[in-house]
């Protein structure tokens, strides 16, 4: 069987989309590592609403002006980094197809970065500020940058000229003759982006992702269906693991109404087991099926470091399982890299679902209550539910066996992983042998 799955994975990571995709992710990973401790930081440390600036009373010892200047660098870093890597992605997938097909990458990184931009402008009307729809540059729609990289990669591949590898190649004439050579790849892609700009900038002028958005989201709020409380989990652990991270997340702000009565009823009556609305999408999902992000990445991390002992997985772990803590999973998703691995997708998608169908049995057979207060912002998602709950100690004890049980059901996938990776790792060293 792993035969098999080795000749697979070798077949799918040998493709050049995949290729790219990879490099990329490996190039981006610094920056995701940096944006994410700023962005633990900024949102759990120096947010008044944080679980570490309440744990810390840190409005008690701390200037409030000084809590401020620290927020907004460390809100200024999360935004030039997480906020800005999509745009980024465009540039290393540009780049490393040009590189694959020996195009000139730098002109391609270029092309890739000012076609995407100019995708992500939009039309203003009035005034002469410019505006982007800086969503489509974040890590949101990575895949979205990922795939316009490798586009316009694809265009040097088939308009550009072989490089050079002279070794005068980056002398002034020399490099003036190969801007020559990219005049046509990169008109090209802009024609590209000028297209897809302008058909966004009519659907946002009609409202036209809000729309669908709202609409597709609203099918999963309340008290619906349990058979559409797994198909959101699907949908939503499959975006993320593609590459469009919270597109169409469950978010708490959709609920407050129905998290409202709840509140009330239990300050009124004293108790959690029979409020109006005992199983809320939001609060299932994001306090029992998002450990450390979609698809539990914490605890595929903790089964990585307890499955593979090699210094390289240590260090990731090391970056890795803080921000993972506090349900910042940028890291993991880059560094083991999680995105479009198919060694993990199996996973993903079902152990969030199995925390569901127990979550919601739990709650009915009144072995932990729902979920009725207000949970502070990075609240480490094992002790949501104890938050939550307002310190009910099954709730703590139902999340903690949760995410055990969770180690457990991705260890035989890890291994899987590693040994699959190592026998690939054993192939690419006879090749390059050869």
């Amino acid at each position: 069987m792993i035969d098999r799955i080795v000749q697979w994975t070798v077949k799918y990571r040998h493709s050049t989309f995949i290729r790219v995709v990879a490099r990329t992710l490996v190039l981006l990973f610094p920056l995701a590592l940096i944006g994410s401790i700023a962005k633990v930081l900024s949102l759990t440390l120096l947010n008044a609403d944080g679980f570490l600036y309440n744990l810390l009373v840190i409005d008690r010892w701390c200037n409030q002006a000084v809590i401020q200047i620290a927020q907004n660098c460390l809100s200024g870093i999360t935004a030039v980094t997480m906020g800005m890597i999509g745009l980024l992605s465009s540039y290393g997938a540009a780049k490393y197809t040009a590189m694959h097909y020996h195009r000139d990458f730098q002109a391609a990184g270029l092309a890739g970065i000012i076609t995407m931009g100019l995708m992500a402008y939009r039309f203003n009307r009035g005034g002469m500020a410019v505006s982007f729809d800086w969503r489509l540059l974040g890590y949101r729609f990575l895949l979205i940058n990922l795939l316009v990289g490798f586009i316009v990669g694809q265009f040097f591949h088939w308009l550009g000229t072989p490089t050079a590898k002279a070794n005068n190649a980056d002398h002034v004439i020399a490099v003036r003759q190969r801007s020559y050579s990219t005049i046509k790849p990169l008109m090209v892609s802009l024609l590209m982006g000028i297209v897809i700009d302008i058909a966004l900038n009519i659907a946002s002028a009609y409202s036209f992702f809000n729309g669908v958005s709202s609409s597709f989201q609203s099918q999963f709020h309340g008290s619906v269906a349990v058979l559409m409380k797994l198909l959101f989990s699907l949908i939503s652990t499959f975006l993320g693991w593609v590459g469009l991270h919270g597109v169409f997340g469950m978010n708490w702000q959709n609920e407050t109404s129905q998290m409202a009565a709840n509140l009330s009823y239990v300050l009124a009556h004293g108790g959690h087991w029979h409020v109006p609305y005992p199983y809320l999408s939001s609060s299932l999902y994001n306090v029992y099926c998002r450990f450390g992000g979609d698809g539990i990445i914490l605890a595929l991390m903790i089964a990585l470091l307890v499955v593979d002992h090699s210094k390289g997985t240590k260090r990731l772990a090391a970056w890795s399982i803080p921000p993972l803590f506090f349900n910042v999973d940028q890291v993991a998703m880059f560094g083991i890299p999680v995105i479009l691995n198919p060694l993990y997708l199996l996973p993903m998608l079902l152990i969030p679902l199995i925390n569901l169908f127990l979550a919601m049995t739990a709650i009915y057979l009144q072995l932990v209550p729902p979920i009725a207060f207000p949970i502070l912002t990075g609240t480490p998602g094992p002790l949501m539910a104890f938050m939550g709950t307002a310190g009910y100690p099954t709730a703590l004890i139902f999340s903690l066996l949760l995410l055990l049980a969770d180690v457990v059901m991705y260890l035989p996938f890890v291994r899987l992983a590693v040994a699959v990776e190592k026998r690939i790792q054993l192939i690419d060293k006879r090749e390059a042998e050869r």
